[in-house]
């Protein structure tokens, strides 16, 4: 094994004491996810992404260039459907950054938004995994404020999500 490095620093990709949580390819790109544990202001991210897997760089979000997932946040897992990424993590309470992020090149990231124009996982939650089934984006999370409960949320584009209803009750998969 070699050690992979950060583009221009030579620096560790999540920092000295980060680590990182899930890595996806789409036969031409690597993006890994993780937690630099507040090393962010010193060239370390929550979304990374390569082409040769050995030298890494920070991603960014499109509309304002700061860190995906805000200066404290994590990225928790990370999926490409062929023709898009998918990234859920934690913000941290951050008014700067989203839970669901999206990019069509892994370079540049896009919050989700619901329906209703809140935050996926509402505003102290977090998303935990990601899958796209060829029609559908599910992600899944954890809300820890009962009346904002969106723990399965589903989405077609990756940038509106809506929240999933119990079949038999119509209330919220593993209660609010």
């Amino acid at each position: 094994w070699s050690k992979a490095l950060m583009a221009g620093s030579g620096d560790q990709p999540f920092g000295t004491v980060g680590y990182g949580t899930a890595i996806s390819h789409d036969g031409t790109s690597w993006v890994a996810v993780g937690d630099p544990l507040f090393e962010i202001a010193v060239n370390k991210g929550t979304i990374l992404y390569s082409t040769d897997a050995v030298t890494w760089t920070s991603a960014l979000m499109a509309d304002s260039g700061t860190q995906p997932f805000g200066v404290s946040g994590m990225g928790n897992a990370i999926y490409n459907n062929g023709t898009s990424w998918v990234a859920v993590g934690d913000n941290r309470n951050s008014t700067d950054a989203g839970t669901i992020l999206y990019s069509t090149n892994a370079v540049t990231w896009t919050s989700g938004q619901m329906a209703d124009g809140s935050q996926p996982f509402g505003t102290t939650g977090w998303g935990n995994a990601i899958y796209h089934d060829g029609t559908s984006w599910v992600a899944v999370g954890n809300n820890v404020v009962a009346d904002e409960s969106n723990n399965i949320l589903y989405s077609t584009d990756a940038a509106t999500w809506f929240s999933a209803q119990m079949a038999d009750s119509g209330t919220q998969p593993f209660g609010t």
